[in-house]
């Protein structure tokens, strides 16, 4: 909470006090591909953003892709993958925003075109995230760790 003294005088000369909430708004992303490794990293992030009482942030990134594919009957529209890829992304992300929902979990889905390391990085920026969770398709130092 924050307190701002001196902010002014009310008609019977008393200062008045501006309050404000300083807390920042919660919240947990969770880059996927949808695939095995982001599906097993699943319950974990929805436990994490309970535990947290934050937003889910649910995030798929789109490489981006050559424009000059061809094939023997031309060129590709790729504008046309790029908007199937879309409609694809969104129906997957759908399915995992009604299950955080079902759950009591706020959520909110993004689909960026991008690099995916950097992407990520952009939008926990922009979200403010206070975790990301990424799943891992390799072992990693931590692997041979037991709880």
């Amino acid at each position: 909470m924050l307190v701002e003294p001196g902010g002014g005088q009310s008609s019977d000369g008393r200062h008045r006090t501006r309050v404000e909430s300083a807390e920042p708004r919660r919240c947990v992303l969770f880059p996927t591909d949808f695939g095995p490794a982001a599906r097993r990293a699943w319950p974990y992030a929805l436990r994490v953003a309970r535990v947290l009482a934050a937003e889910l942030v649910v995030l798929h990134v789109l490489e981006p892709t050559a424009a000059d594919f061809e094939n023997p009957a031309g060129a590709i529209r790729v504008d046309m993958i790029a908007a199937s890829l879309q409609r694809a992304c969104q129906a997957a992300l759908g399915h995992l925003r009604a299950e955080a929902a079902d759950a009591g979990i706020a959520v909110r889905t993004r689909v960026v075109v991008g690099r995916v390391r950097r992407a990520i990085v952009r939008a926990a920026i922009e979200e403010h995230a206070w975790v990301v969770i990424v799943a891992t398709r390799r072992a990693t130092i931590s692997s041979g760790v037991q709880p």
